[in-house]
C-alpha cells in the first residue's frame, strides 16, 4: 500500500473505501491509524479494552510505547502472524496532558480489513471491572449450558423416544463451544498455540451448526406447525456451508457469512410464524418457548447489527442466550413432568380398573353365597310364614321394599286370591281387607296379574300408567299404591302363584339387574310355597284352635302381671327406682335388655332424654351425647314423630337410616340397635313422652305383646307424671337451698335452716387476707361500664376458685377490693398456709395477666395483698338479707397490711410470719408506719 494520509471513520472496515487519489481499496493491505487524547486536569487511572477482529493482526502504541498486540502485523504477508485475543491495559498518564495512540493493521487472511472494533478506555477500575464481569457472565453461561446439555443427554440416553432432549442437548454443547471460541475467546486464551485458522473454521462451525439442531429441536415439539420440507432444506443447507468453511480457505469461506445470516434471518422468521400458530393452537410449551425465542432472536438481531456497524448498543447475546436457554428448558422439563404424570395417571386408572373388576367379582362371589344362604335358610323353614318372612326381611334389607303381599290360586283355579300381606310400616286396615277378600279371576278380564300369571314373566311398573282394565283401575284405586313389581312362580313349567312388591305411596326404584335378582330369590322359593302351601292347609284350622287358647292364657297373665308392677310402681317417687322396676319387667317378659325415657318440653316440639339403661360397650363421652340429645319434633322424617303423630307404638324390625331423623341417626350409630320399639306414653289423651326399647341384636315381638306394651306406657304415663311433680318440687328446694349456701357458708346456712337463727362465734385463730388493685380508679375511668365490671368479673371468679380449692372462705368485695379468710366458720391448724398458698395463686394470676395485658399494649391492674393472723368474731346480720361478716382488730390489722404493701408483693405481720416462717421464704421490711396502728413489723412473703 503507499504511504498516504487520510481521514476514515472508525470502527469500520476499509473494504471498498475511496481514498483521496480515487483509490478503492479491497480487505488486503496495512495501515496505521492514529489518535491524539487531550487529557484533564484532574485525571484518574487509566486503562483501555480492545477486542479482537482489528484486521488480522495489530500493535498498539501509546506515546511510542507498545501496550497490546495481536499477532504480528506486517506489509509482507509471509511475515505476518494472526491471531484473536481481546486486550487489556493499563495506561500512563502521570505527568502528561495528551496521549498519542497509534494502532498498526495489517490483513492479508481475511477477506474483510480494518480498524472494525472500537477501543474502549475508561478508568482502569471500570476496564478491569468489565473484564471480571465478562468472564465471569461467559463462565457462568458455559457452566449452564454444558449442565443443561449433559442433563438432556442423558435424558435421552435413558428415554430414547423423545427426540427433543437429544436435540436441545447437542444445541446446548454447540452454543457452548460457540460461547468459549466468541467474546473473551477463553479457549484463545487457554490454547494460545492453536492455529488461527483452526479458531477461525471453530467459529464458523459454532455458528452454522446451530441451525440444524435448532430445527429439529421445534420440529420434534410441534411437527404439525413446521414444514417437513424446510426441515430437509434447513438441514442440508447448513452442512453445505459447513463443508465450504471446512475445505476452502479463509478468505473464501468468510464469504459465507452473509448468506447464511440472511438464511438465518429467514430461518428465525418461520420459526416466528410457527410457534405463533403453536401458541394460538394452545399447543403445550409453546407460549414459553415463543418467548425465549423472541428475546433471543431480538439479541442476535441486536449483535448482527452491531457487528456491521450499525448499531451502538453492543452485544446482547449472551444475555438473550441465558434467557432462551432457561425457558426451553423449563417447557422441555414441563413437558417431561406432564409425560410423568400422565403416565402416573394411566398406571392408576389401570389400577383402578384391575380394582373395579375385582370388586365387580368379589360382589358376584357375594351374590352367588347370598342366594345359597338364602337358599339355605328357605329350605330349612317349614313354614309358609317363615319363608315369606325371611323373603321380605331380605328384599327390605337389600332393596327396602316396605310391603308385599301372595297371590295363590283356588283348587278349581278359577281365581287368585292375596294372602300373607306383610309391611315393615302400617297399612290401612281397609286396603288389607280388600286385598284379602279380592278374587283375580285367571282369564283375560283379570287384566295385568293375569298377564303375570299367564306368561310366566316379571312385570314392573315403577309409576302405575293409566290402566283401561276395569279390574286394573279398581284394584290401583282401592290400595292406592304408586308402584308394583309382580313375580310368579314357577313350578315344572307351571305357574303356582304371583308374589307382589310394593313400596306401599312411595316408588320402587329397581332396575333390570334387580328384578332379575328378585325373580331368581322368587324361583328358589316356589317349590318351598308349593310344599309348605299344602301343610298349611291341613294345620290351619289346628293353629287357629291353637292360638285362641294361647292368646288367652297369655292375655290374662299380663293383666296379672301388669297389675303386680303398677302396684309396685305406686310405692316409689323416685323416677330411678321407678324405672328400675319397669326394666326389669320387660327384660323377663319380653327379652328386651335396654331402654330409653324421654319427655316432651313444654311446647311439645321436641324431645329428652329424661332416662336410660345404655349398653356397658357405650363410652362415656357417647353417653354424655345420648343423655344430651334432643330430637325435634317438626321434622319430615323421624321414627318419633311418626309415632307423635299418629299416637302409636311403632316397631322397626331393621331400622333403616332413611326412616331416621339426624338426631336418630346419631343414636342408632352409637347403640348400634337393628330392632326398635316406641311406646308412646298417653296420659289423658295428651302425650308426653315416649319410652324407647331396644337390644343390641333383633328384637322379635308380636302385635299382641305391643299392644300390652302400649297398656304398660298408658300407666306408666301417669306415674311418671307424679314423680316429675315431685321432682319439681324438691329442685325448687334444693334450688333455694343452694341459693342460702352461696351467700353462706355451709355449715351456718344448715344451722339457719335447722334454727332460723345462728348464734354468733369467737374464733381463736383466723387468718384474714385483703387485696386491692393498685391504679384501679386511673385505668377505670378509661373502660366503659361493661369493660369494667368484665375485667373485675374475670379476677374475683378466679380470685373464688383459688379460695374454694385452698379451703377458705370467701366474706365479701368492696369496690376493688377483695376479703377472705381461712379457719372459718369451722376453725382448723392449716389457715394460715392455706390463705399465704391462696394469696401466691391470686399474685402468679395477675402477674400473668399483667404480662398478656401488655404484649397486647391494653392497661392492666396490679394487685397488692396483706394478710394477718389473729382472733375474730364471726356472725350472720340481716333479716331480709343476710350476711356473714366478721369483726375485731384482726381485721383492721390485715387491712393495713395491705395498704402497706407494695404492688405485686404479698405483705404480712408478724404474727403470721412467726407461723409460716419455717414454711416460706420470706423478705424482713423492719417496721413500718401503718396508719391506726404505728410502727408495725412486716414482712414480704416471697415463696
Amino acid at each position: 500500500m503507499k504511504q498516504a494520509k487520510d481521514f476514515i471513520y472508525v470502527p469500520g472496515k476499509w473494504n471498498g473505501y475511496e481514498a483521496s487519489k480515487g483509490e478503492i481499496l479491497t480487505g488486503e493491505g496495512s495501515a496505521s491509524f492514529r489518535l491524539k487524547i487531550l487529557l484533564p486536569d484532574q485525571k484518574n487511572d487509566l486503562a483501555f479494552h480492545i477486542e479482537d477482529g482489528q484486521g488480522s493482526s495489530y500493535e498498539m502504541y501509546i506515546d511510542g510505547e507498545l501496550v497490546a498486540k495481536n499477532g504480528k502485523p506486517s506489509q509482507d504477508p509471509s511475515l505476518e502472524s494472526v491471531i484473536y485475543i481481546p486486550q487489556y491495559s493499563s495506561i500512563d498518564t502521570k505527568n502528561k496532558t495528551t496521549i498519542d495512540v497509534v494502532l498498526f493493521i495489517s490483513n492479508h487472511v481475511h477477506r474483510n480489513g480494518g480498524f472494525q472494533t472500537p477501543i474502549e478506555i475508561d478508568t482502569s477500575r471500570r476496564i478491569y471491572a468489565s473484564k471480571d464481569r465478562n468472564y465471569f457472565l461467559q463462565i457462568f453461561l458455559l457452566g449452564v449450558l454444558m449442565i443443561i446439555s449433559l442433563y438432556h443427554l442423558s435424558l435421552f440416553f435413558y428415554r430414547n423416544k423423545d427426540k427433543s432432549a437429544l436435540w436441545f442437548g447437542i444445541l446446548c454443547l454447540i452454543m457452548a463451544l460457540r460461547l468459549v471460541i466468541t467474546g473473551e475467546r477463553m479457549f484463545m486464551v487457554a490454547f494460545p498455540n492453536i492455529p488461527f485458522e483452526i479458531m477461525l473454521r471453530l467459529e464458523y462451525f459454532s455458528y452454522y451448526g446451530l441451525v440444524p439442531p435448532f430445527w429439529l429441536f421445534l420440529y420434534s415439539l410441534f411437527p404439525q406447525e413446521l414444514s417437513k420440507f424446510l426441515y430437509k432444506i434447513l438441514f442440508i443447507i447448513p452442512l453445505i456451508f459447513i463443508a465450504i468453511v471446512t475445505f476452502t480457505p479463509i478468505k473464501m469461506f468468510t464469504y459465507t457469512l452473509a448468506p447464511f445470516q440472511l438464511l438465518t434471518l429467514i430461518t428465525m422468521a418461520c420459526i416466528t410464524f410457527a410457534l405463533t400458530q403453536a401458541v394460538r393452537l394452545n399447543r403445550k410449551g409453546s407460549r414459553i418457548i415463543l418467548l425465549g425465542f423472541l428475546i433471543y432472536f431480538l439479541a442476535a438481531m441486536n449483535d448482527l447489527l452491531f457487528y456491521n456497524y450499525l448499531t451502538g448498543l453492543g452485544l446482547v447475546l449472551p444475555y438473550g442466550l441465558f434467557f432462551f436457554i432457561f425457558t426451553q428448558a423449563g417447557a422441555l422439563a414441563h413437558r417431561i413432568a406432564d409425560a410423568f404424570n400422565t403416565s402416573e395417571e394411566l398406571s392408576m386408572e389401570l389400577e383402578e380398573k384391575v380394582q373395579n373388576r375385582t370388586k365387580d367379582l368379589e360382589a358376584t362371589k357375594e351374590e352367588i353365597e347370598e342366594l345359597n344362604h338364602f337358599t339355605s335358610k328357605i329350605n330349612s323353614q317349614i313354614d309358609l310364614d317363615s319363608i315369606l318372612h325371611e323373603l321380605s326381611e331380605h328384599l327390605y334389607a337389600k332393596y327396602e321394599i316396605l310391603g308385599s303381599w301372595l297371590l295363590l290360586p283356588n283348587e278349581s283355579r278359577e281365581f287368585l286370591q292375596a294372602s300373607r300381606f306383610r309391611s315393615f310400616i302400617e297399612v290401612d286396615k281397609k286396603v288389607i281387607n280388600y286385598l284379602s277378600n279380592k278374587l283375580v279371576p285367571i282369564q283375560k278380564e283379570g287384566g295385568f296379574i293375569y298377564k303375570v300369571y299367564n306368561r310366566g314373566r316379571p312385570l314392573y311398573f315403577k309409576r302405575i300408567p293409566s290402566l283401561d282394565n276395569s279390574i286394573d283401575k279398581e284394584i290401583v284405586e282401592n290400595i292406592g299404591f304408586r308402584s308394583f313389581l309382580v313375580i310368579p312362580l314357577v313350578r315344572n313349567k307351571q305357574c303356582i302363584g304371583l308374589l307382589c312388591f310394593t313400596n306401599l305411596c312411595n316408588e320402587l326404584n329397581l332396575t333390570k339387574v334387580d328384578i332379575s335378582k328378585i325373580s331368581n330369590l322368587c324361583s328358589q322359593i316356589a317349590g318351598a310355597i308349593d310344599n309348605n302351601h299344602l301343610i298349611s292347609m291341613v294345620q290351619k284350622e289346628k293353629e287357629i284352635a291353637n292360638k285362641s287358647k294361647l292368646e288367652s292364657e297369655k292375655q290374662k297373665k299380663f293383666t296379672e302381671n301388669l297389675n303386680q308392677l303398677i302396684k309396685n310402681l305406686n310405692e316409689d317417687l323416685d323416677l330411678n327406682a321407678i324405672m328400675k322396676k319397669v326394666s326389669e319387667y320387660i327384660r323377663i317378659n319380653y327379652h328386651i335388655d335396654y331402654y330409653g325415657l324421654a319427655t316432651l318440653d313444654r311446647e311439645e316440639k321436641s324431645l329428652v332424654y329424661a332416662h336410660s339403661l345404655i349398653p356397658d360397650f357405650v363410652q362415656n363421652k357417647d353417653r354424655e351425647i345420648i343423655l344430651n340429645s334432643v330430637i325435634p319434633l317438626n321434622q319430615e322424617l323421624g321414627t318419633h314423630l311418626l309415632a307423635f303423630k299418629f299416637k302409636k307404638p311403632i316397631f322397626a324390625q331393621r331400622v333403616r337410616k332413611s326412616a331416621l331423623s339426624p338426631e336418630e341417626d346419631i343414636i342408632h350409630r352409637i347403640l348400634k340397635f337393628e330392632s326398635l320399639v316406641v311406646i308412646p306414653l298417653i296420659l289423658q289423651n295428651k302425650q308426653i313422652g315416649f319410652l324407647d326399647l331396644y337390644n343390641v341384636g333383633k328384637i322379635k315381638i308380636s302385635k299382641e305383646e305391643i299392644t300390652y306394651l302400649s297398656i304398660l306406657g298408658e300407666q306408666l304415663a301417669g306415674i311418671i307424671y307424679s314423680s316429675n311433680l315431685y321432682k319439681e318440687v324438691e329442685q325448687e328446694r334444693q334450688k333455694s337451698d343452694k341459693l342460702l349456701e352461696n351467700i353462706l357458708p355451709k355449715k351456718i346456712a344448715e344451722e339457719l335452716k335447722q334454727k332460723e337463727s345462728v348464734k354468733p362465734q369467737l374464733i381463736e385463730s383466723a387468718t384474714v387476707l385483703f387485696t386491692d388493685f393498685v391504679g384501679f380508679t386511673q385505668i377505670s375511668e378509661r373502660l366503659t361500664p361493661e369493660e369494667l365490671i368484665s375485667e373485675l368479673d374475670g379476677c374475683f371468679s378466679q380470685f373464688d376458685e383459688v379460695v374454694a380449692h385452698n379451703n377458705l372462705e370467701k366474706l365479701k368485695t368492696i369496690g376493688d377490693a377483695y376479703m377472705c379468710a381461712g379457719g372459718l366458720p369451722v376453725p382448723n391448724k392449716t389457715h394460715v398456709l392455706d390463705v399465704c398458698l391462696a394469696a401466691m395463686e391470686f399474685r402468679s394470676f395477675m402477674l400473668q395477666m399483667g404480662e398478656i395485658k401488655k404484649a397486647l399494649n391494653l392497661p392492666f391492674w396490679e394487685l397488692r395483698i396483706g394478710i394477718h393472723t389473729g382472733p375474730v368474731t364471726a356472725g350472720v346480720i340481716g333479716n331480709n338479707k343476710f350476711t356473714y361478716d366478721i369483726w375485731g382488730d384482726t381485721v383492721n390489722t390485715a387491712s393495713r397490711m395491705e395498704s402497706s404493701g407494695e404492688k405485686s408483693k404479698i405483705n404480712i405481720s408478724n404474727a403470721t410470719y412467726s407461723i409460716v416462717k419455717e414454711f416460706f421464704i420470706c423478705e424482713p421490711r423492719g417496721k413500718i408506719n401503718a396508719k391506726g396502728k404505728g410502727e408495725v413489723e412486716m414482712f414480704f412473703l416471697l415463696r
